[in-house]
């Protein structure tokens, strides 16, 4: 059968597709990677169906792109599904919910829900597709107050792999709807999700940028304090602060963002916390939320990247250690970023076995990544990133799957595999989406 879609679709015999392939990517990837047969752009939910039903009669291997932050959405030889046409947003300020298509980016859903001081638990680069971040879990500055992006997602509309478009939720094909909270992009192509969102006005915000000298002098101490203060409850006494550590070439950023309303309670809580960290200069200031959700829109440039992040049992001496003697000794001194993200709160309050979702009871993620500026850097970068990415993993309890090149699923899902595997084979028994 022919393939006639409302969108758009382009034949590597027409166009040169490799070039295109790359065109909406954030991680730009090499020919040998990405060189589609075919670039197709659904328009619309009976546009995704008629793609899958192609796909299965045609007997084609496929993959889909929205940011195009993941090696697994380029494909050679294949079919390249560019989501990038169904970017809707709609707001229910009534019963405070945002319903977002597939190819909108995470900045894209924060533009519309901000207008009314409502916001879905999202990630803080706007460029991020919203779908990969999503089906992963998505976790973010709001992680620990509101959980994880799946843990707001209500429901989805989604093509399963016999062609079929079905809602999905709780309550309508819940077991689905498990499946695609953590390791969605296995079990169908999502055409629509629905979040709940939450009124956020202001929020204070802390944050030091300390002299990229003060990463060797003072990074291990900070750490070591911040360690210290979570062993003594200091610093995880609610879920209304949050903080994330971020170790660039240019300086070493402590932010927190306090989310509850006692503004007064708040500043003293981020006192404290520098105090901890025997930090002197910071600001302090009430900011919009979006201000926050936008600080890195169009900073954080597209192009080759190698990035691997883990979640860590605990900050422990160890752990520490090795982050400090990661970045003391990455090949290039321009290039690279570790940033440590608190997780906890909400997110470890609920089941693991209530979403497919993993490793709930991680306190931290923590994150290396490298822009690759030449061809003749990557193989250093990957040894460094693969070296202490291996000696992170010896103390924690699994990879992210939005921050890995695994295809181990035991080991990505532990705890909900078996589950995982007798739906896999209940909704896609001939794997046409992920293999696994």
């Amino acid at each position: 059968m022919d393939l006639t879609i409302k969108g758009n679709i382009y034949h590597r015999d027409i166009y040169n597709l490799k070039e295109k392939a790359n065109e909406n990517r954030w991680l730009k990837v090499d020919d040998n990677i990405s060189d589609p047969l075919m670039i197709v752009e659904p328009l619309d939910s009976d546009d995704m169906v008629q793609i899958v039903k192609y796909i299965n009669n045609n007997n084609k291997k496929f993959t889909m792109v929205c940011g195009g932050h993941d090696l697994g959405s380029a494909i050679k030889d294949g079919i390249l599904v560019d989501m990038k046409l169904m970017n809707q947003v709609q707001v229910d300020t009534e019963n405070q919910t945002v319903r977002a298509g597939p190819g909108c980016h995470l900045g894209d859903v924060d533009r519309e829900t901000s207008k009314y001081d409502l916001y879905a638990p999202l990630g803080h680069i706007p460029e991020v597709g919203l779908s990969g971040y999503t089906l992963g879990g998505g976790i973010g500055h709001m992680s620990k107050k509101y959980s994880l992006a799946v843990d707001n997602l209500l429901e989805v509309d989604i093509v399963t792999a016999d062609g079929n478009l079905v809602k999905a939720s709780k309550t309508e094909n819940p077991y689905l709807f498990w499946a695609v909270c953590g390791y969605g992009f296995a079990f169908g192509a999502v055409c629509s999700f629905l979040f709940k969102v939450h009124k956020i006005t202001q929020v204070l915000m802390g944050q030091a940028i300390l002299p990229l000298d003060a990463v060797n002098s003072s990074g291990k101490e900070i750490l070591m304090e911040i360690s210290n203060g979570h062993k003594k409850d200091m610093v995880n006494k609610d879920n209304d602060i949050t903080y994330s550590i971020n170790i660039n070439p240019r300086a070493l950023v402590v932010k927190l963002i306090y989310f509850g309303e006692d503004y007064e309670n708040g500043r003293k809580r981020i006192e404290e916390f520098m105090k901890l960290c025997q930090i002197d200069k910071y600001d302090c200031s009430a900011v919009p939320y979006h201000t926050i959700q936008s600080m890195y829109e169009k900073r954080i440039p597209e192009g080759h990247y190698y990035q691997l992040g883990p979640f860590i049992k605990q900050l422990d001496d160890n752990v520490i250690g090795i982050i400090q003697n990661a970045w003391s000794n990455r090949p290039y001194l321009d290039t690279g970023v570790i940033i440590l993200t608190e997780v906890g709160g909400m997110v470890s309050s609920i089941p693991t076995n209530e979403t497919s979702y993993p490793f709930r009871d991680s306190p931290f993620h923590v994150f290396l990544s490298t822009r690759i500026n030449e061809p003749s850097q990557e193989q250093k970068i990957r040894e460094w990133t693969d070296k202490y990415h291996q000696l992170l993993l010896d103390h924690s309890f699994g990879d992210y799957i939005n921050t890995t090149h695994s295809k181990d699923l035991k080991s990505l899902y532990p705890q909900n595999y078996e589950k995982i595997i007798a739906l896999k084979l209940k909704y896609d028994p001939n794997n046409l989406f992920s293999k696994i």
